[in-house]
């Protein structure tokens, strides 16, 4: 796990999955999220955002892209 995972903490992980259902709910999709963050989140989130932009091409989910910044248990929720 990088120091940046590490430093994410419980405050930044609820803000993210916030941030996230608000993008949902005006209709945005991942990409979009993903995209948003890259241009104007914090150093971590545009990392997230970043990594979130490639997944597609690497054959990975976005939820996949969150393993090490979300809990375990958070991520077994998620449904994308």
């Amino acid at each position: 796990m990088t120091l940046d995972k590490w430093l994410f903490d419980k405050k930044d992980q609820i803000a993210l999955l916030e941030q996230w259902r608000t993008c949902a709910q005006y209709g945005m999709t991942t990409k979009d999220f993903c995209q948003k963050l890259a241009d104007s989140g914090s150093s971590s989130s545009k990392k997230i955002g970043q990594a979130g932009l490639k997944a597609p091409g690497q054959g990975k989910a976005f939820t996949e892209v969150l393993e090490g910044w979300l809990s375990p248990v958070v991520l077994s929720t998620l449904v994308i």
